[in-house]
């Protein structure tokens, strides 16, 4: 694929999406899978006596803290004892799953999803279990207890989340530095992280109208690069990589790349690689970058 025009915003009017919902129906798949499981310690292994595991799918698209029980009694072995094989599947791990039985990318890509995600449900179960805390609704609480500040107040965990695995390529550079984990959540490009949004403004027939670089992602590995880095086009057409030439100054500053440097963006949205200067061989430099990322060094 060759260097792309900007594609039109998929935001909904509002940019507002349903948040109740998304717990709902993981609150409905965690019951469920639960009460098929029969819930208990004692019984006979739902496989019968032919030794077959019923397969069960869960959607986790929805993933939230009601989630993460479920996942570790998988990793526990709770399911096999039961008789069932239970599987998770999400956007990022369909996306992974497609690469590695497309060819494209090693079987060692798919662990990489728990490498990235586990971490993320502890802390997300552990800040649940002290918000509990925080509002009395443990017996160790006393009737004084208040709502602690990263109740309701969570964009750092939830837009900040850092991941570290194969599937990125580190250049070097330190988390950026913030107060609270939790509550705070500044944007930065740095490989691992969930690219950051800048206004883009689009030029041609569409002259004067604006979409943000959120709306690059999501169909695929998206090359940012300015439109004066000619190389980082060509290096991408040859890998049939998307690749978006992006003018102004907002873009890079956010990303932390200068007019020569360029950014790698996961079909999941998260960065996979940066180079913030130019680089005397783009095409090698990516396709580094890419066999690093997709198993293939």
């Amino acid at each position: 694929m060759s260097c792309s025009d900007l594609p039109g915003s998929s935001r909904r009017a509002g940019g507002r999406r349903s948040v109740r919902p998304r717990y709902l129906l993981a609150a409905v798949a965690s019951v469920a899978t639960l009460v098929v499981a029969g819930c208990s310690s004692g019984g006979g292994s739902a496989a019968g006596g032919n030794g077959k595991l019923t397969t069960i799918t869960i959607n986790a698209a929805f993933f939230g803290p009601v989630d993460v029980p479920l996942m570790y009694a998988q990793e526990k072995g709770f399911y096999a004892e039961q008789g069932l094989e239970v599987k998770f599947v999400t956007a990022s791990s369909n996306t992974q799953l497609a690469a590695v039985l497309g060819g494209r990318a090693a079987p060692s890509l798919l662990d990489t999803y728990h490498d990235e995600r586990q971490p993320l449900g502890r802390a997300i179960t552990e800040q649940s279990l002290m918000n509990a805390v925080s509002m009395g609704r443990l017996n160790r609480t006393n009737e004084s207890a208040s709502a602690r500040p990263e109740y309701l107040n969570e964009q750092g965990m939830i837009f900040g989340a850092s991941y570290e695995s194969a599937a990125v390529v580190p250049d070097g550079t330190p988390p950026v530095p913030v107060a609270n984990r939790v509550t705070d959540y500044v944007p930065s490009a740095r490989p691992g992280g969930r690219a950051p949004h800048a206004w883009l403004e689009r030029h041609g027939e569409q002259k004067g109208e604006r979409l943000s670089t959120i709306d690059l992602f999501g169909k695929g590995f998206a090359l940012l690069a300015s439109t004066k880095a000619n190389g980082w086009a060509t290096a991408a057409e040859r890998l049939g990589v998307a690749c978006y030439p992006l003018g102004g100054r907002e873009w890079a500053e956010a990303y932390g790349v200068d007019d020569s440097g360029t950014v790698l963006v996961r079909p999941d949205g998260y960065v996979g690689w940066r180079c913030p200067a130019a680089a005397k061989d783009p095409a090698a430099a990516l396709g580094g970058a890419m066999a690093a990322i997709l198993g293939r060094a």
